[in-house]
């Protein structure tokens, strides 16, 4: 008797998209020795010049010491400078470095190649509707997942 298995549901199904994607991303990032979550904070911090740790914890959804942390290691690495806010004495801004400029561009290509190879055999329409329906299922569950669209487009994808 052959048994039959249930279709997985949606969720699950975006979640091993999730891994998957991530660990493509990650498995070739490792060619410049950065993390996953080293590139999502420079690519936040090259698209938003200037901003704070206090910013960066809020926009990634990552408690403040993690990403100060990952900050240190971008600097020691020589990926970005901090330099003392202009607006408040006490914070601290950062911006990129020539190599961490270098950096993010390397990371976008590695997500779009990987975001290609994920949508093989899609039209450039039918891909842009699946954008869509992600983002759609994102803001009907709740305002915070809704602001993932406009996070995720300064990030890797953008």
């Amino acid at each position: 008797m052959e048994i039959k298995h249930p279709s997985p549901p949606l969720g699950l199904l975006l979640r091993l998209l999730d891994q998957r994607f991530s660990s493509l991303c990650a498995a070739r990032l490792a060619d410049i020795r950065l993390s996953l979550s080293e590139m999502t904070t420079l690519s936040m911090i090259h698209g938003n010049p200037g901003v704070r740790v206090t910013d960066l914890s809020e926009s990634l959804w990552i408690k403040a010491p993690n990403v100060s942390k990952i900050i240190n290691r971008l600097e020691d690495g020589g990926f970005i400078r901090r330099e003392p806010n202009r607006d408040d004495g006490r914070a601290v801004s950062m911006s990129l470095t020539p190599k961490g400029v270098r950096a993010v561009e390397y990371g976008r290509k590695v997500a779009k190649d990987v975001e290609r190879e994920a949508l093989q055999g899609l039209s450039a329409s039918d891909a842009e509707r699946f954008r869509e329906f992600v983002v759609t299922a994102l803001a009907n569950l709740g305002p915070d997942v809704a602001d993932a669209d406009r996070a995720s487009r300064q990030l890797l994808l953008t």
